[in-house]
This record gives structure tokens, C-alpha cells and sequence, in this order.
């Protein structure tokens, strides 16, 4: 279960900043193409960073998060520096008010708010890969993104490669949030073909989540499906429903309620797709039109 809790967390901070009266602020480079550098070291994908005079800062890329989050150490050796104004505390986060550029390969992006994360928080989180952070997906939630994998890279700007109808396509939604003006940043996979067991159309919801390792799927919702009608139905989402459904023993149905209820979304505790399923394919996510594109890189 421990592999889930950073994911259960992190909306949990953010739901109180939507109180705060201050609107997050991204500046956007006025280039058309960027590529930035990762890494995918145990199960997740690394980015490295250039803030201020400090470089091959390591920070976790995470679009289940909606912003950048510091780890206590790194905070604690750029705070006198920077001269940040506090904001407040929350849970396991204090908020400071401290514009900041952070510099990914020849992409730069700008933040108003830093989220610096408890002592506790850092250690469990980010200590095992030695991060300075998490980014999350403020980052290019504006954007179009393709993610390599095999040869990990990520490219941020506004168009499809020449050859997307090599890809296959899918509908992102973005779920209705009670007014949140932060969780709209976040995209759903809507999987067509899933059936019940009265054999009625399922509708279906899972969250795309760079920042999961596994796929973690709500048991009550998969025992609700009638896999043999759903996988003769499936057409091209098949090899999607295959792995989705294959996860279902797991019992995660108490993480999946945690997460609808800490992030006030209707109707939602489907699952989460995480990298275990999309290191397996290059991946572009269509912010602007709600397109997700998979095609199998062999790995």
C-alpha cells in the first residue's frame, strides 16, 4: 500500500490551496519545441533541473500532482537566499510565496508558490531516489507531450509528429472538480467496451498518472465486470482492458474512495493508470484537444 500513499497525499495539499486566494502562474516559453532529458529509475520517471546556480537537481515528474514540491533538505539550503514570504501550513506542507525559475534541459518554467514538504514527508518520499522534488503537471498541462521512454525523452509544444496515425487514439475527459481551480489540469482515460454483469454498457473513468508505479484498479468495479463480454467487445482498446482487468485481484477499493473524496471528484473511483502499463508504449497526451495516443515501443 505504501507505493500509493504519495499519490493519496498530494491532492490532500492542494485542496486546501484552493483557499488560499492566490492563483498559480506559469510562464510558458514563447519556442514551439522543447525537449527535456529523464529517466526512469524504479518505476518512475526523473527529471533533471537547473535552479538558480544549482544543476542536476533530481525531481520526480508527476502529473497526479498539480505543482512543484520541495524536499526539506534542498528547501533549507536556497531559503535564506531566496527570501521567501510564508504563507501558511497545511498537513505535511508549508506554503511560501518565492518566484522561482526551474530550468529542465532547454525548457524553463516559473512558479509564484513553493510547496516545501515535512522532514517526515521528504524522507519517505523522495529520500529512496534522492529527489530534490516532484513536479507536477502544471509543467505542460498547456501542451502536447510526448513521452519516449525508450529513449527518455520528453517533448513539450503544439504539434502532433507526422506520423500520429501510427498511434492509436484515445478520449481524455477532465471530471467535474465541485469548482476546484486546480484539479481541471487533470485528465481521464474513458475506456469504451466494459460491460457489467447484467450486460449493460459500464462507464469508465481511470486516471493517468505518471506518478503511479502500478495500476492500481477498484476491486468492487472490477467485480462488477463481465470480462468475457467486455474483451469480445473490446476492439482496438483490447490490449488496454487485458492489463486493466488482469490487475483486478488487487484490493485497493479503500485507496480508490480516499482519493474520489480527497479530490472531490463525482462518481469516480475506477482506477489509475500508472507507468507499469505506459512504459510499455510512446505515449502523447493532447492537453489542448483531450487526445491520448499509444503506440507499443517493444520494451
Amino acid at each position: 500500500m505504501k507505493k500509493y500513499a504519495l499519490f493519496i497525499l498530494i491532492p490532500l495539499v492542494f485542496t486546501s490551496c484552493s483557499y488560499m486566494g492566490k492563483k498559480e502562474t506559469q510562464s510558458v516559453p514563447q519556442r514551439e519545441e522543447y525537449t527535456i532529458d529523464c529517466q526512469l529509475e524504479k518505476g518512475r520517471i526523473v527529471l533533471y533541473a537547473k535552479i538558480d546556480d544549482m544543476d542536476s537537481l533530481r525531481f520526480l515528474l508527476d502529473n497526479g500532482a498539480t505543482t512543484t514540491i520541495f524536499d526539506s533538505t534542498f528547501w533549507m539550503s536556497i531559503k535564506e537566499y531566496k527570501n521567501p514570504h510564508f504563507i501558511q501550513k497545511s498537513g505535511n506542507f508549508d506554503y511560501y510565496y518565492c518566484p522561482t525559475s526551474i530550468s529542465l534541459s532547454d525548457y524553463t518554467y516559473s512558479i509564484d508558490t513553493i510547496y516545501v514538504a515535512s522532514e517526515r514527508y521528504s524522507h519517505d518520499y523522495f529520500s529512496a531516489l534522492s529527489l530534490n522534488g516532484m513536479i507536477g503537471v502544471e509543467l505542460f498541462y498547456k501542451s502536447i507531450v510526448s513521452i519516449d521512454f525508450g529513449n527518455q525523452k520528453i517533448h513539450i509544444g503544439h504539434q502532433l509528429p507526422e506520423n500520429i496515425q501510427d498511434y492509436e487514439q484515445y478520449e481524455m475527459v477532465s471530471l467535474r472538480t465541485h469548482g476546484d481551480p486546480y484539479y481541471h489540469k487533470f485528465r481521464f482515460l474513458t475506456i469504451n467496451g466494459l460491460y457489467d454483469k447484467n450486460g449493460e454498457p459500464v462507464s469508465s473513468n481511470f486516471l493517468i498518472d505518471l506518478g503511479s508505479v502500478a495500476n492500481n484498479i477498484d476491486y468492487p468495479f472490477c467485480d462488477n465486470i463481465d470480462i468475457a463480454k467486455s474483451k469480445s467487445m473490446a476492439k482496438d482498446t483490447a490490449s488496454m482492458i487485458y492489463l486493466l482487468l488482469n490487475k483486478c485481484p488487487m484490493r485497493e477499493s479503500v485507496y480508490m474512495d480516499t482519493f474520489a473524496d480527497t479530490i472531490h471528484i463525482d462518481n469516480f473511483k475506477n482506477g489509475v493508470i500508472g507507468i507499469d502499463f505506459l512504459r510499455h508504449y510512446n505515449v502523447i497526451f493532447d492537453y489542448p484537444h483531450n487526445k491520448l495516443y499509444l503506440k507499443p515501443n517493444g520494451k
